[in-house]
Order: structure tokens, then sequence, then C-alpha cells
């Protein structure tokens, strides 16, 4: 899911259009369609930024040479070229209107080397960047090694932070300076560890570093004023405390449930005992809400 202060879009799977919705959950558009037509797409959208502030919602798709723009209509407007495949890319806009792309990289392929690139919206004008470490080698027989590892990021804090998957240290793209920098490492023996952790993702909110373990293990968090780590619980406040994940992206925390799911969630809640305000208020919930709804997404602003 993507987000803006108004909207909300959501990629689907099984070669489904991109859907657009107004905060309110009320359905707007689909953008685009699959295929090889104009306007369409031929591989799954990897990235979405939602630009209200020139009406254009940008869509990447996973393996191409280009950014597909559509409006608030759901009208396709145009692309965006690029001089070689981006795959598996992510974006960043800042509000002066530069829109980065980082990707994965492939050595001895294309003429124009670039892990990033700067994309100015006012003059269509573009810088690249390119750091070799973070580029990945083609392997003997002409396979694409590497590509079935992800580029991460999630729009939640400053200067397009990213991380790579196996990689242990988060990057920031500084696109003022046209630079890739190392700004976070997060070290562990994945190797003493493998019963417990199979790798981790790096992410940045406005107070910490976030270090998602995927495996058993606990997740950590790392306070970035006192420089310290914390194996971290997650729960929700709003939902009577019950333990959560952390999904953040463009400067939201979101959840979601399916209906029958958020039902047993609020009556496990108030069968566990909580004040008379609180049943009240869980009580009025369960009276909106029906098993034949769409999904409930929970969203909350990052402070």
């Amino acid at each position: 899911m993507h987000f803006s202060d108004n909207y909300i879009v959501i990629r689907q799977h099984d070669n489904r259009p991109i859907l657009l919705f107004n905060k309110d959950g009320k359905f707007i558009t689909e953008l685009g369609s699959y295929g090889s037509g104009s306007g369409e797409y031929d591989t799954s959208i990897k990235d979405c930024i939602i630009d209200e502030r020139n009406g254009v919602i940008y869509l990447l798709p996973f393996v191409e040479p280009k950014i597909l723009k559509y409006d608030f209509s759901g009208r396709y407007v145009g692309k965006i070229e690029l001089p070689s495949w981006i795959n598996k890319g992510k974006m960043y806009l800042r509000s002066d209107s530069i829109l980065s792309v980082f990707h994965i990289a492939l050595k001895g392929r294309d003429e124009v080397k670039f892990n990033g690139a700067n994309i100015n919206l006012n003059n269509d004008s573009i810088q690249y960047v390119y750091v070799d470490q973070l580029a990945t080698k083609l392997v003997s027989n002409g396979a694409k090694q590497g590509l079935e590892n992800e580029v991460w990021s999630y729009r939640s804090a400053p200067d397009f932070p990213i991380s790579l998957t196996y990689s242990d240290t988060l990057y920031h793209f500084n696109q003022e300076n046209n630079q890739i920098k190392a700004w976070f490492t997060f070290k562990i023996d994945l190797e003493a560890e493998k019963n417990e952790v199979s790798y981790f993702i790096l992410n940045e909110i406005p107070d910490y570093y976030v270090v998602y373990m995927i495996g058993k293990a606990k997740d950590v968090i790392v306070d970035k004023k006192a420089h310290k780590a914390f194996k971290a619980n997650f729960v929700n406040d709003y939902m009577g405390n019950r333990q959560s994940t952390l999904k953040v992206q463009d400067g939201y925390f979101w959840a979601n449930y399916e209906p029958i799911e958020f039902i047993e969630l609020i009556n496990s809640i108030i069968n566990d005992g909580c004040t008379p305000a609180q049943k009240a208020y869980f009580e009025s919930l369960l009276s909106e809400i029906d098993e034949d709804d769409n999904d409930i997404l929970l969203l909350g602003k990052l402070k």
C-alpha cells in the first residue's frame, strides 16, 4: 500500500490493475492495466508515489526502463524514460519536485551505469549516480545473479533511506548532492544465528532505526539520539495493546484486517476486560462492521 495526505493506492497481484482510493476508503479509479499498449504495464508494479501537489501518480514497473504517469481520474498522461531497465526499483519524491529512483544495477550490462537517478520534474533533466559495490554481477551463463534480492525503502524518513537484502547497511540517497552514502550499519553473525534469523531488513522512522528480523528473533530498534539498541515487542495501543507488526510506509503506520478477523480481535479485547469507555467504543465499532465488508485498514501518521 502507498499513502498521501488524502489518498491510498493499493497494488494488486495476479495481473490486476492498481487501485486508487480516498482516505475515507471510497474507491476512485483503476490506474492503467496489464498489457503492452500505451499506458499499460506488462510486469507487476514495484513502487508507487502519489504526488498530490502536481496531480500525478507515478508507477514504477517491476522491470522496465520507464516510469508511468497517471492523473487522479486514472488517465494515462505520459512516461519518464530511462536509459536502461530499472530492476526492482524504489522511488522517492522531494518537495522541490526531484523524483529519485534506486534499483539493482547490473554490472557489465548497461551503457549508462547507475544505481540511482535524480529526475528534475521541472525541466526533465536527469542526474545519475553509480556505486559499484551496490551493483550486481552477471554470472557466466548470463543469469542475473542477485536479482532474487530486494531493494527496501519505506519513505518514512528524509534523504531516501535504502537497504538491500543481505546487506548490513542502511544507505541514504542524498538528492541535493547526488550521492549515495552509508548511513547506519547493524552487525550480526548470520551464520552463528542461522537458527534464529535468515536475514534482516533495515528501516528508518523519525526517531529510530528499525531492524526487522526475518525468522524467530525479535526485531530491534535503535534510538537515534541515545544511540541505544533494544529488542522490541510492538503493540497497538489503539487495539487494546495487542501484539502488532510495525508496518510503515510514506510516513504512516498501517495495519489491515479481514472483517471477521477484526471482529474476533475486538471481541477478545472486550472479553479480556477494558474500561467502560473502551468497551462502549469497541462495541460501537462492532456495530459498524459486517463480515461481508471489504478489508479494514487502520492508519496512523508517524510523529
